[in-house]
Formats: C-alpha cells, structure tokens, sequence
C-alpha cells in the first residue's frame, strides 16, 4: 500500500508514504471518505443518505465522523525500508517519460499475511436509525477495493472489512438546577488531539493558513452545532440557538434564551495554566533587550539608535505567555469523478496548527466566558454540562476535549490599578476590533486623519470621560469567505489588530472612566454606531451580517500592564 505523502522527506525517495504531526504513517480521513462516497454512490445509494452522513462538499462535513487509519505492524520509526522502482508513463503520448525513473517507499513490503489498518467512525442518531445506517457503511466499505495510490497497478488491495458496532447511549439533561456559585467569569481550556485548522489567512485562492488561536466564535459554532446533534435538531451546522430551537431549548432553556449575549473570548495557546497575553506594539526592542514606549512622551534612542517595533522583530520574548505550535503542511485536490483522477488546477494546500510545539510539549488553548447578569445561576450551570460535550472543532472537524472551570485562569502579564497616578490609562487590544469607519479613510489616507478617527472613536464611548494622547495600532482588512455570506457585495471589514494599544487621559471624570472600563473589560469594546447602521439588516439581528462582535471574543482588552510601566524606555536606561 502507497499512500503518498505531498512532499518528499528524503533525497532520492519520489514518493513517500503520508505521515501525521508525529511522524506515524497513516491513511487520511479525507481519503477513506471520499473512498467510502465513490463506494455508496456505485451501489446506488441515495443521494439524500450521502449528502446528510459525508456532506455536499469541503464546506458541509456531513454527520458522519471519520477517523483517520493507523496500523500497529508499520513502524513509525523506520524510514525508508527499502524502495521500489517504477516507470513515469507521459499521459498524453502514452508512452515512457524520458529519464522518469521513479523511486517509491516501500514501507509495507510484501508478507504472508495483509496489513491491517485500523479507524473509527462516528455518528449521532436515533436507536431506531443505528441498524440501518451501520449496514449502508459497511456494505459501502465492503464494496471498496483498493485505497491509496497506485491502486491500478496493484497496490493497496482490500482483502476483507471487519466492523464492530459500539453504541453509547446520550444522557442528556431535563432539568438542571441553578448552580449555587454567582461568578460570572468562566474558564474553557481546549486540548486537541489531531492538527487544527481555525481560519486565518487564505493566500491565492488555493493556500490556506491556520492560525494559532481560537476564535470565540469557532467556540461559540463548536458549542451550538453540538448542542444541535445531540438534541437532535434537523440541521445541526445551520440551526441558531435560540427558544425557537425547541430540541435544544427542552434541554438547556437559559442557553437557548441567552446564547447569543454570552460572550466568549478567544483562546490562546500556551503549554501552562497561564493564558497568553497579546505583544503590545508599544513595545521596542535592541539587541535582546525589550523596552516599552507608551508613557514617552518624546522620540527614545536605544544606545544611540533607533528603536525596533514588533513589525521588525525576528524573535518574540516569551514573557508574554505564548506557545509556538508546530506547523504541518497538506496537499489535498479535488477528484473527477469520471476519470478518478485528481482534476487539473484543483490543488489545495493547508497549514495546519499542531498541539505541540516544536519540543513536543502539550499546547492547550485557554479562554474565557463572560455571563451576562440574567439567569447567571442557571447559565452557569448549564455551560458546565453543556461544553464538556465538545467534541469536534475547527475546518477539519479535529477531535478536541474541553474542560470548563469556573473564574477567571491567571494571565501571563499581570496588570496595574488604573487610572495611574497620573491619571493615564493604557488599552491593550487582545483581539480585532471594529472602531474605525472605513468611509472616513476613503479621501485622506493619513497618519493625522487616524489619529482624528480614534479621538472620535474613544471620547464617543467613553461618554467624553477620556481623551486619547497616543496610540500605536495597525490595521487590517478582512473578507474573503465574508461575501455572499454575510454582505451581499465584496466589501471588507476594516479592523484595528489586537496588540494595538491606546494611551488615554481621564483627568476629565476619572470615576466615570473607571466604571467605563470595568464595563469593557467584561463586555469588550462596544460597537461605534456607524457599524450597526452599515452591518445589520432591517429585522435581522447583527451576529448574521457581523461576525467581529464583542460577543464572539472581538475588543476584548487588557488595561494597564505591569509591563508598560516596569519596562518604560525612560526608567530602564535604554532611553539615551
């Protein structure tokens, strides 16, 4: 059997046998599902059978959970066994390639007896469905008859299919009584056990990025789309909780109340209890040596020399709590189904999160959930039932555990009363936030006119309570899979990036700015009034056409940090 990795790791070798994030070979899930829709569509299943168990494409998964497939009699720690040689043949004369002389790795040489190949599949449905949709699956894997590559030429040949049915019955509440603790912060902690893939960054339509951390609403999907399938909701990755989701509301009444004014916060990586704090971009650097600008009033030299913003770093310190997961790479491409080939131009490449870093220390994510005042008790308690369910998150559906404690984990930095002595405050960003009008930018593109939309920005929510001084932010522009989803044109939406910070003077009413950010801190930053006018629709509420609310991890804040203040360029020497 050949299952082919998308690159070569060894001179010599053209075609590798496919290893996961620790370097065990094994056959792709992705693989065996599309074996399995090719198998049940040529013997005639209906299509509605397949559409709901395998999905529509990419972006429907379908119900049905497929592992991916491991053998215990190939070691994963002998590579390059031996290799065959074989031919390349020129598809379009039919003949021999010139100098296409192909060495292939033989990790699963020949023996008297098959190798056995090992997976799971998953699924939730009713006791009276379970009979029928395991004889379909089967009879489907039974009708396959060689997986992998060069299976015309004999390789990965199936002798035989053996399935075992386990069911495990769902105990799901009826009646949950309200929790007797009144905390309003909770702590979700996020361990996953395959690669992740958690948006990003999509490049020339056919390279895709992960990034490192965990949106709050990919948490806030993960939560909803499980609390559908195992209520039994009819379309679990479409279906809004909410009281008229009678299947879930029967169950978890507060969540289905009150699930879209929970707010739930990103979650970070890191390979300790501790979560992740945001790199200010008012930190400089020198050499080694990190210094922070916010409280400066004028420029600071370094040693005689310019000072290094992030924008230009090569290496982040680790004060700030951040783990860096490894990353692993995969090709897949679309199959025409006529030929059985792989289409032209229909190559797909993937960057995925691992949870290891590169010394292969455990990395989990953590994050927090802010409940909102109303039915705090019983919200409390039904979060705690309900997110040790999650099973499955992000693109490729990747096998996760949650764990759920109540109150706040430490941060990595910690953090000063605010107002200072002097009456300033210093915003963080730890996530994108919406603050700026990209309409106001459209004419004059300039330092000066960004510095006039984030004066306006902040003595708007502040009530006039503070007055901005300074600011070091970035900016970016995000759209992409946003159109014909959320916007009926393509128009991005433009973000202030997390780790922008904000210096603001409170001198005005410093009681009132004190109450102002106690508020934020709990609910994140609150939208400008020009972005409920230009993102929601009449009779729609705004989570449908606007993804980047504080109810889904965006403006969240950090005030004041310890950082700022014991690293000031003035204080430390380093300003000269």
């Amino acid at each position: 059997i050949l299952c082919k990795s998308t690159f070569s790791s060894s001179w010599g070798i053209d075609a590798t046998f496919d290893r996961d994030y620790r370097g065990k070979p094994y056959m792709d899930r992705s693989h065996i599902k599309g074996k399995l829709r090719e198998a049940l569509t040529e013997i005639g299943t209906q299509t509605a059978f397949i559409d709901k168990w395998l999905g529509r494409g990419d972006s429907d998964g379908g119900m049905l959970f497929i592992s991916d497939f491991y053998s215990n009699e190939v070691s994963p720690d002998v590579h390059y066994q031996g290799k065959l040689a074989r031919i390349r043949m020129d598809r379009e004369r039919k003949v021999v390639d010139e100098t296409a002389l192909i060495h292939v790795e033989n990790l699963c040489p020949l023996k008297n007896s098959p190798y056995t190949w090992k997976g799971y599949m998953e699924f939730i449905a009713e006791d009276s469905e379970i009979n029928a949709i395991t004889d379909e699956i089967t009879i489907g894997l039974r009708w396959i008859t060689a997986v992998g590559a060069e299976k015309t030429t004999g390789f990965g040949k199936i002798v035989s299919v053996e399935t075992d049915v386990s069911i495990q019955d769902i105990n799901l509440p009826s009646d949950i009584p309200p929790s007797g603790s009144s905390e309003e912060w909770l702590t979700i902690t996020i361990e996953a056990e395959d690669p992740l893939f958690t948006g990003g960054i999509q490049r020339e339509g056919h390279y895709s990025e992960s990034d490192d951390i965990i949106t709050g609403t990919i948490i806030k999907g993960a939560l909803a789309n499980t609390l559908n399938a195992l209520c039994g909701a009819d379309n679990p990755r479409s279906t809004p909780i909410d009281v008229s989701n009678t299947c879930v509301a029967w169950h978890y009444p507060k969540l289905a109340e009150h699930f879209t004014t929970i707010r739930f916060t990103h979650a970070f990586p890191s390979t300790d209890d501790r979560r992740p704090v945001v790199i200010p971009y008012s930190a400089v650097a020198k050499d080694s040596e990190c210094y922070d600008v916010a409280l400066s009033d004028d420029v600071q030299l370094i040693g005689g020399k310019a000072p290094v913003f992030q924008t230009d770093w090569k290496s982040f310190p680790d004060v700030f709590g951040w783990a860096s997961p490894r990353r692993i790479v995969k090709t897949r491409t679309a199959i025409d189904s006529t030929l059985r080939r792989a289409e032209e131009d229909k190559l797909f490449t993937y960057l995925y999160t691992c949870p290891v870093d590169s010394k292969d220390n455990t990395i989990r994510w953590h994050g927090l959930i802010h409940l909102p005042e109303t039915d705090r008790a019983y919200l409390h308690a039904e979060l705690l039932d309900a997110l040790p369910r999650i099973q499955r998150m992000g693109k490729r559906r990747s096998r996760v555990r949650v764990s759920v404690k109540t109150g706040r984990c430490n941060h990595a930095m910690p953090g000063k009363d605010y107002p200072d002595q002097d009456g300033k405050v210093i915003i963080t960003l730890q996530s994108d936030a919406l603050m700026i009008d990209p309409d106001e930018m459209k004419e004059e593109q300039t330092a000066e006119k960004l510095h006039e939309l984030y004066v306006q920005y902040w003595e708007k929510v502040s009530d006039a309570s503070m007055k901005m001084i300074r600011f070091f932010a970035h900016q970016k522009l995000l759209a992409g899979f946003h159109r014909g989803r959320y916007i009926a044109n393509y128009y991005p939406f433009y973000l202030t990036g997390a780790g922008s910070v904000f210096v603001l003077d409170t001198s005005n009413d410093e009681n009132k700015a004190k109450q102002k950010i106690d508020k934020w801190i709990k609910n994140g930053l609150p939208l400008p009034e020009w972005a409920e006018r230009k993102y929601r629709k009449t009779g729609e509420p705004l989570w449908k056409t606007c993804p980047y609310l504080p109810e889904n991890g965006y403006g969240e804040i950090m005030v004041n940090f310890k950082w700022h203040f014991d690293r000031d360029i003035r204080n430390t020497g380093g300003g000269q």
